[in-house]
């Protein structure tokens, strides 16, 4: 059984040896992390009318939408996996079902440069004169989740919140990866719009590095794992086992081992906190709404 896949190689790995474990089944893990690529190469697979993924996984739920359209997957309504009705309903749309997430309401900082006594601990806190020219973010022309996360500050604080931080001289980067990197190497003070996910790499390489990240308060706010199903899996009855799996307390430490909480209520992931009533899915900005953002973050010119 294959899958298009846009989470970590470790997590690929920690699922595909624990499924096979519990079934013998192998699982063929192809890492697709731009949702351009991805779509251009499983459409055109599925046009030809050989999908080269039974399941793909991902953070780009209009390409999930779209494929469904035009027939490539099945709607959730036809996957015949009874165990999907234990997922929260604000975790299954229509076309998909989101697996797993990682929360973004937080900031990260390095911990030699920054006193406990400057440690942010509101959105408003990072709008202060010590974080001018210090702060990373990714780049919301690039990053459709950070265009996202703008708009979801824009609407809990206001415009004037939004051109504050522009006025800070935010650094934009393509991967909040090598940003996390950067504050590790004290080239900045910190990062925001960041999880879990991010620094790991850093924390696997430098494990005693100085920093730390710092969970915002507000709405819990993140980015979604979303799974599809092919409407002409390879092998069908090994993708429904794996959904089934994937949806159990097993499948859900497997996956979110080391990015975040599960979307389950009753499963506890170690080292992160169950999510509650206050998480907010991130929306979709309109063009209208991406080029008001830009203007106020200083960034359409």
């Amino acid at each position: 059984m294959s899958v298009y896949w846009a989470v970590d190689s470790v997590t690929a790995q920690n699922v595909a040896n624990a499924f096979k474990s519990e079934y013998g089944i192998n699982l063929s893990f192809d890492r697709i992390p731009d949702s351009g690529t991805l779509r251009t190469r499983y459409f055109a697979e599925a046009a030809a009318g050989a999908p080269g993924a039974d399941l793909v996984i991902t953070t780009d739920t209009p390409t999930l939408d779209a494929a469904v359209q035009k027939g490539y997957m099945l709607p959730v309504s036809q996957w015949d996996v009874p165990d999907i009705s234990q997922v929260p309903s604000a975790f299954v749309a229509p076309n998909f079902v989101t697996a797993g997430l990682f929360t973004l309401n937080n900031v990260f900082i390095n911990t030699t440069n920054v006193k406990p006594s400057e440690y942010p601990t509101t959105w408003q806190d990072l709008t202060k004169p010590m974080w001018a020219g210090q702060l990373i973010s990714d780049d919301p022309r690039q990053v459709d989740t950070t265009m996202s996360i703008f708009a979801e500050l824009d609407k809990l604080y206001g415009d004037s919140y939004i051109k504050a931080l522009g006025a800070q001289k935010l650094t934009y980067v393509q991967s909040l990866v090598s940003g996390a990197q950067s504050v590790a190497a004290g080239e900045k003070l910190g990062a925001f719009g960041i999880g879990q996910i991010h620094i790991n790499p850093l924390l696997q390489s430098a494990p005693n590095a100085p920093v730390k990240l710092i969970k915002l308060s507000g709405p819990v706010f993140g980015a979604e794992w979303d799974l599809g199903l092919s409407a002409k899996a390879k092998d069908p009855a090994a993708a429904r086992l794996f959904i089934s799996w994937l949806f159990s307390p097993a499948g859900q430490q497997a996956f979110n081992k080391i990015i975040g909480p599960s979307v389950l209520p009753n499963v506890t992931i170690p080292g992160f906190p169950p999510l509650g009533d206050d998480y907010a899915r991130l929306q979709p900005v309109s063009a209208a709404g991406q080029t008001k953002l830009l203007g106020m973050l200083g960034l359409n010119s």
